[in-house]
């Protein structure tokens, strides 16, 4: 049998978050390009000028970026003034914040890319016209990413693949304005793409049973792009070593994601002298929440808790890198309980005991379900279950076993394999 011989394709690669900017968000994104067969594939990037992020950054050197990616960037507005008055806004009445958040979700439907994908449309055009694409790729977040591919698609007739790393309007409890509005947006893209991708098995079912005439549904897991942090040169970070030291990275989202269960249970055992729990110190890396952790201010576990604020990631990595445990929380919600976040990786990575507050049957409980460095306390469970399993965590995880590595080189591969079969039969039904 002859092999399969491709020509070079050129994919346009649509997103809000992408290098040199270093947010988690831009990971995924980045890693794909990166990984993509150069034989294969050139990629052009379209991202905007300035990105908006709740999260320092350290870019990447240009070096970091290999010569099969041309990144363009347009316009887009610095938000960084928005986000000024959002803060100013934050302790005034209640109807006051109801006018300025009703101003916001009217300007920036359906999210706060909207007046980039305006620019990024035009722009999009005009790269068409430069590289012949042969392939679009957008993922979100931002939803805006989808609206400037979907667009491009439409007019000059180029296969598109969609992806979703978060729930919009399917499954999204947490989505309070515009419902509707944001219902008909979701079901325009999906059935306008040739194919949807999603981040995990549970996401992909719930999208397929909200669209059941849409067939071209597949996931691709999250993962870490190992071969760069392999090779990343982190210095020592301000970890007291004579303690141990369990990082929880990522944001809380004002108590969504809810600490205070496993931070009261911890609390009472220091209270009880319970000698299996370790001289420890809980640090938080992400937004600054600190009113979550005033009542505690008194307690024994109240030195114990270090609020670092948002940090680059490289920072970040280098807390992740010197912790002694990890500490996992994912709410008992619809948009998130069918989701994984991508930190359930980076933890896989450095190969630390997790302590994992989850839902049941959760997305992350699948994903984390044959692995031996977990305990898995889960939140219907009463005080005195959480108080004996993480006795039992601190006692029976002192020493790393061997945790699953899911490098996003490897997945690479599969998204490939994605893009050669919608191009082959494209280059057959034109034969036709």
């Amino acid at each position: 049998m002859k092999p399969v011989i491709h020509k070079k394709f050129t994919v346009l690669f649509i997103a809000y978050f992408f290098p040199p900017s270093s947010v988690a968000a831009a990971q995924r994104m980045f890693t794909f390009a990166k990984y993509l067969d150069p034989d294969l594939f050139d990629v052009c990037v379209l991202c905007p000028e300035n990105i908006d992020s709740a999260y320092p950054s350290d870019p990447l050197d240009a070096e970091d970026i290999p010569d099969h990616i041309v990144i363009h960037k347009c316009w887009s507005p610095d938000l960084k003034w928005l986000r000024k008055q959002k803060q100013k806004t934050r302790h005034q009445s209640a109807k006051r914040l109801s006018r300025v958040q009703k101003l916001y979700e009217w300007l920036f439907f359906p999210d706060k890319g909207r007046l980039w994908a305006l620019t990024a449309i035009k722009e999009a055009k005009q790269l068409h016209q430069i590289y012949d694409f042969d392939l679009i790729f957008s993922s979100s977040p931002l939803i805006s990413t989808h609206i400037v591919a979907r667009h491009l698609a439409k007019k000059s007739r180029i296969p598109w693949v969609c992806e979703f790393r978060d729930y919009y309007a399917t499954n999204n409890s947490q989505l309070k304005s515009h419902i509707q509005r944001s219902k008909r947006l979701e079901a325009e893209m999906i059935h306008s793409a040739d194919h949807i991708i999603t981040v995990c098995p549970t996401m992909k079912d719930k999208i397929a049973e909200a669209y059941p005439k849409v067939k071209n549904i597949d996931y691709i897991l999250n993962g870490v792009d190992k071969d760069h942090l392999d090779q990343l040169d982190m210095e020592d970070v301000d970890l007291d070593k004579s303690k141990k030291n369990m990082v929880y990275a990522g944001t809380l989202y004002s108590g969504l994601r809810n600490p205070l269960p496993i931070i009261d249970a911890i609390n009472q055992l220091m209270k009880k002298d319970v000698a299996s729990v370790p001289d420890l110190n809980i640090v938080f890396i992400g937004s600054e929440e600190s009113h979550l952790f005033a009542p505690y201010r008194h307690e024994p576990i109240g030195q114990k808790l270090m609020l670092k604020g948002a940090l680059p990631r490289t920072m970040t990595l280098q807390y992740m890198r010197d912790a002694d445990f990890f500490w996992l929380i994912v709410p008992d919600v619809d948009s998130h309980r069918d989701t994984i976040p991508a930190k359930v990786y980076e933890y896989l990575y450095f190969q630390k005991p997790i302590l994992a507050y989850i839902p049941q049957k959760s997305a992350v409980d699948w994903l984390l379900n044959d692995e031996p460095n977990v305990c898995r306390i889960y939140t219907h469970e009463s005080v005195t279950q959480i108080e004996q399993k993480i006795q039992s965590f601190f006692v029976e995880h002192h020493q790393k076993l061997q945790s699953t590595i899911y490098d996003r080189k490897d997945q690479t591969k599969d998204l490939e394999q994605i893009f050669l079969k919608i191009l082959d039969k494209r280059g057959s039904d034109s034969i036709k």
